[in-house]
């Protein structure tokens, strides 16, 4: 009997090894491509077609460029897929440190990414407007100022997202820098990132001139932390003995 459990017990332990070491890579390639796509949708895809107080050339650029426009949208929808799927394997690898902390962060990420779905619409909005056999009623210079003031509630909407995953950063980099199977120094850098994001995103709201300059201080941060644990997860990995080992003990 005492053979059978340890036997029993070894093939777990096994399984629970090989789930965090495929897990943990799926997340990071998972991670990889949210990083890719956001960076292609916000700062190529809209920011090179949006021009900063003028609706007309922005809607000529758009109608213009309609196929990079929607390819950008589409890119935005592939960081929704991709983080749902990314919130519960972080869950599962995280949820030996502390479970309760490891589904907060996640919820916190989740609901960053269902606002992100719902703003998306507001991407996709100038299109519609900007369609000739809508709003036909309107001039076209009305249709314009309408397809600009879209990206205004984008903004609105990707700070309230950005001001949610800054929490989740801030609590998945605690549980990193606590883990023993991740390296404690991506977990602060996270953490960096998180207040980054949380405080960018809030002076967006209350103090806009201030996060027009903290963002280009502010944001290199958090892309080196995100990118740093992408490449750890997708390179290297989880350091499987050590997270079965928290695991136990927790």
């Amino acid at each position: 009997m005492v053979h059978a459990f340890a036997a029993t017990q070894a093939v777990s332990n096994e399984k629970g090894v090989e789930f965090t070491a495929s897990y943990g890579q799926v997340g990071g390639v998972l991670y990889l491509i949210i990083i890719i796509a956001a960076l292609f949708a916000e700062m190529y895809a809209r920011s090179t077609l949006v021009v900063s107080g003028d609706a007309a050339r922005t809607a000529v650029n758009i109608l213009e460029s309609e196929r990079m426009f929607r390819f950008g949208g589409g890119a935005q929808l592939i960081t929704v897929l991709c983080d749902i799927t990314l919130s519960v394997i972080l869950f599962e690898i995280m949820k030996p440190v502390s479970r309760i902390i490891s589904l907060l962060s996640s919820s916190f990420r989740f609901a960053a990414i269902i606002v992100i779905a719902v703003t998306t619409v507001s991407h996709f909005a100038p299109l519609t407007i900007l369609d000739q056999s809508y709003l036909y009623g309107f001039t076209d210079e009305q249709r314009q100022a309408l397809s600009y003031l879209s990206f205004a509630y984008h903004s609105i909407g990707y700070n309230i997202a950005l001001l949610l995953f800054g929490v989740h950063c801030i609590l998945l980099g605690y549980l990193i820098a606590r883990s023993a199977f991740l390296p404690a120094l991506i977990g602060l850098l996270m953490v960096l990132a998180g207040f980054g994001y949380a405080a960018n995103s809030f002076a967006f709201f209350v103090h806009p001139a201030l996060a027009t300059w903290s963002f280009p201080i502010l944001m290199p941060l958090a892309f080196i932390a995100e990118g740093a644990l992408a490449l750890w997860l997708t390179i290297v990995g989880v350091n499987t003995k050590r997270w079965l080992t928290q695991s136990a003990n927790n």
